[in-house]
């Protein structure tokens, strides 16, 4: 499956792909900029982008989560991710299971601008898994949320295009989504 996020945006097809609990990877194109996102029976399980700002050293250095000396020690500005993140645990920078607290945080910071997105292309491949990297949902019900609350607003209006369509209120409304009284 494959098509135009001007016609399906990425968050509509992440609630597709959620709803019919489907697993696979979805890719993302806008100019140059990539972008994955792997799901596992309907969960949105690891994310990625080409961008360096969604590299995992830059993202530490950024957080101030591992001392810049550890980073230059563990090398990882010339590896990839899963490669820095096995240096570092090597090392003794961080532990295992801080490394995969901080590889969700990084999923979740690759995810939230393709969430954005109204202009792009979308592929979507039932047969691929992800291979080699520890993974846990992503909390994509509070980025739903973020990103419709920042998507413009002529663009939302455009998807109702049904004047008669009566849109309603999940009956079990999780208590970690807080919406407004417009909402």
């Amino acid at each position: 499956m494959k098509g135009q996020l001007r016609e399906h945006p990425l968050v509509e097809l992440v609630r597709e792909i959620n709803a019919a609990g489907l697993s696979g990877v979805l890719r993302l194109a806008r100019e140059r900029v990539k972008a994955v996102v792997y799901f596992d029976a309907g969960g949105a399980v690891f994310a990625a982008t080409n961008l360096r700002p969604h590299r995992l050293s830059f993202l530490l250095r950024q957080w101030g989560a591992v001392a810049p000396e550890r980073l230059l020690e563990a090398g990882v500005d010339a590896l990839s991710d899963e490669q820095a993140g096995a240096a570092l645990v090597s090392t003794g920078a961080v532990a295992a299971e801080e490394l995969a607290a901080l590889r969700l945080r990084q999923s979740g910071e690759a995810l939230r601008p393709p969430l954005l997105w109204t202009e792009g292309e979308w592929a979507f491949d039932p047969r691929a898994r992800l291979q080699g990297v520890a993974h846990a949902p992503l909390p994509v019900g509070q980025m739903l949320l973020e990103a419709a609350r920042r998507l413009p607003a002529e663009f939302v209006a455009a998807r109702f295009q049904d004047r008669g369509e009566v849109v309603g209120r999940p009956g079990q409304l999780s208590a970690d989504l807080p919406l407004q009284p417009e909402e």
